[in-house]
């Protein structure tokens, strides 16, 4: 308990200082430092909450930190508009991680006579009408499609979340989680896009609504594992390398077969 605590209050610390570096001044090293921390120290909070099991969602959420830590720091090194969509490349495969999770976590939309017909129209009709009228006209033609499929995307990870069927503590730390992160996207449009990055006070509720969002997402899957009660191997040096030597085995196995059918369709084919 105590392990966590310490964590969280560094997680507060560190949103503090990147919410407030941004335009300031603060070195380029110290702004890539701090961003890149800020979801590897949520992924600590995960596994610290799971007292470091390794089943497969630990396993995604590891994949999470990662990827996350990517999208936060490629903005900072001077790319420009292809900075931008690699941020958007990035943070489409963090939330398609997200989304397998909840799948995984069964969540399900569709069940006649049961559906809660607002939790799916609520979140269409806001992300769309932002992105549609607002953001759309302004976005350069680069990111246009990116652009449309992250709000696709967007919009399945918000309405998976509010269709978990988990318990209610998980539930509520995931549903206000993906709302906030709506709210961060439509925040990181205005400050990037409409006010082309000049209002360095609107990076202050920017940051801090990608810090909570993210971390509220992450602690509710840790609840929703740790109430499933499933006892897995321990997190360490040997099951990662395990996992990677099974990764490259499939794949391996994978292209084998593949070789192994052509070669029998090549034979039967005739010359």
């Amino acid at each position: 308990m105590f392990r966590l605590v310490l964590a969280f209050i560094f997680l507060i610390i560190l949103a503090s200082i990147n919410s407030l570096s941004f335009g300031n001044g603060t070195a380029l090293w110290f702004k890539i430092i701090g961003h890149g921390l800020l979801m590897p120290l949520c992924g600590v909070i995960y596994f610290i909450k799971r007292e470091w099991q390794f089943s497969h969602i630990d396993k995604l959420m590891m994949l999470v930190s990662i990827i996350g830590c990517i999208c936060d720091v490629v903005l900072f090194f001077d790319l420009n508009e292809r900075g931008e969509f690699l941020q958007i490349t990035a943070a489409i495969f963090l939330h398609l991680i997200f989304i397998v999770i909840f799948r995984k976590e069964r969540a399900f939309v569709f069940n006649i006579g049961k559906t809660n017909i607002l939790k799916i129209l609520v979140p269409v009709m806001f992300i769309f009408f932002f992105f549609g009228f607002v953001l759309l006209k302004i976005l350069p033609n680069l990111l246009y499609f990116m652009v449309i499929i992250y709000a696709v995307e967007v919009t399945i990870l918000a309405i998976l979340g509010y269709f978990r069927p988990v318990p209610r503590k998980s539930y509520w730390f995931v549903a206000i989680g993906v709302s906030v992160l709506i709210l961060k996207d439509i925040l990181y449009s205005y400050y990037f896009y409409v006010f082309k990055g000049n209002q360095h006070s609107l990076y202050i509720p920017l940051y801090w609504s990608n810090a909570i969002g993210y971390f509220l997402v992450i602690y509710g899957i840790a609840i929703n594992q740790n109430a499933n009660n499933g006892k897995y191997e321990k997190i360490s040096i040997k099951a990662i390398v395990e996992a990677s030597k099974n990764v490259f085995k499939t794949l391996r196995n994978e292209i084998v077969n593949f070789s192994i059918t052509r070669s029998i369709y090549r034979c039967k084919t005739p010359i």
